[in-house]
């Protein structure tokens, strides 16, 4: 069991780590979504979206693998040691998996907008879909480390 504990407080430690790295992607996806204006009219300036492009990119690659780490290090470790926290780990796991496919969502409007028929639409979408996303993931976040903190030492 003490293997498992310092191996336990080990992977929460890179979990915090990450969660605080997502946690300032997503602040400043936020702060480029609030940015955009949804009137063709207005909107002229192609530098929220290329923000929130760059944003996206890095987000691509660094939450599919922080889901990854957390179910193959943490999660198990959890389920391991107090089974009857396997509710708790389903969920969050059924949330990797809704969070990975909103953003998967917010990634195609992204990719349509310089394309788009209708930019104001697009944008107006784009806007939508990256706030829902946001706001799902920093809540996620928040439940993860509730539920963990009890368990750090």
């Amino acid at each position: 069991m003490a293997g498992l504990v310092a191996g336990f407080d080990k992977a929460s430690e890179v979990v915090r780590h990450e969660h605080e790295a997502i946690n300032s992607e997503l602040s400043e996806l936020e702060a480029c979504l609030k940015a955009l204006v949804c009137y063709s009219e207005v909107y002229a300036d192609l530098s929220p979206v290329e923000r929130l492009d760059r944003c996206g990119r890095r987000l691509q690659t660094t939450l599919p693998e922080h889901f990854r780490n957390e179910e193959s290090t943490i999660f198990v470790d959890l389920e391991t040691a107090f089974p009857r926290l396997q509710s708790f780990v389903q969920q969050m796991k059924r949330q990797h998996s809704d969070l990975q496919a909103g953003f998967d969502q917010f990634c195609h409007v992204l990719d349509e907008v310089d394309e788009s028929n209708d930019v104001e639409q697009t944008i107006c979408d784009l806007k939508q879909t990256g706030l829902d996303f946001t706001r799902a993931m920093m809540a996620h976040i928040a439940t993860e480390e509730s539920g963990l903190g009890g368990f750090a030492r």
